[in-house]
């Protein structure tokens, strides 16, 4: 387990886990890939000495997680579950926050982003975000669930003293996909640098666009960096 997930004392995920509230199975149960770990990191990781921030900690490092672990294999495949579903279970686990680096493309709204925007409407304390996508820089690239009209759509800067720019890939590309979202409603909502961000390594795995920086982190490029 990262440190930045880790429970000193060995408790068990749960009520009494530092960082982990629940560890919910839709795919094979292992991140083969890394990109959740990354982006949980940006989340809330916080790293020893725990309740203090520190430089490779992420955004919220009181907060906890409900992980929906949706991924499959070794690369960026993944299995999406029933949204509503999939909500309900992370509300009744006392999440209010539930953000997703994912999404498929077409820039419509498919039954995915319908059922996200019905769970909003009758639940305004929950607060969904999804990536835009990368399929930059031409406009009308919106994912999917990311045309919902409820949520935040988080588009992705670059970094820094890059941060007024639009993120850009080792390929030269600005990869951030750009509204306006399908009917014509402006998205992505917000931007978010996703530039060179650093963030937990999953030990063993590999990942496109991403650089190793030490045995525990590693800094990358997408989206999906964006989006937490």
């Amino acid at each position: 387990v990262h440190a930045a997930f880790a429970d000193p004392e060995g408790d068990p995920i749960g009520d009494n886990h530092r960082k982990v509230q629940a560890y919910v199975q839709y795919s094979d149960g292992v991140d083969g890939y890394g990109h959740g770990t990354h982006v949980a990191g940006t989340i809330l990781g916080d790293e020893p000495p725990y309740w203090t921030f520190n430089l490779r900690d992420g955004n919220a490092i009181g907060a906890r997680i409900v992980v929906h672990d949706i991924g499959t294999g070794n690369g960026p495949g993944i299995t999406p579950p029933a949204m509503t579903a999939a909500y309900q279970d992370a509300y009744d686990r006392g999440a209010r926050v539930h953000t997703n680096s994912w999404g498929s493309g077409g820039n419509n709204c498919n039954n995915r982003c319908l059922d996200t925007d019905a769970f909003m409407r009758d639940n305004p304390e929950f607060l969904v975000l999804f990536s835009a996508g990368n399929a930059g820089p031409v406009g009308f690239t919106i994912n999917r669930e990311g045309n919902a009209k409820n949520i935040v759509t988080v588009g992705a800067t670059g970094n820094g003293v890059l941060r007024d720019d639009m993120a850009l890939g080792d390929n030269g590309v600005y990869f951030s996909s750009r509204g306006p979202a399908g009917d014509g409603r402006l998205k992505p909502t917000v931007v978010s640098p996703g530039q060179d961000i650093v963030s937990a390594l999953a030990a063993g795995t590999t990942m496109a666009d991403c650089q190793n920086v030490d045995t525990t982190h590693r800094r990358c490029d997408g989206n999906s960096m964006a989006t937490p």
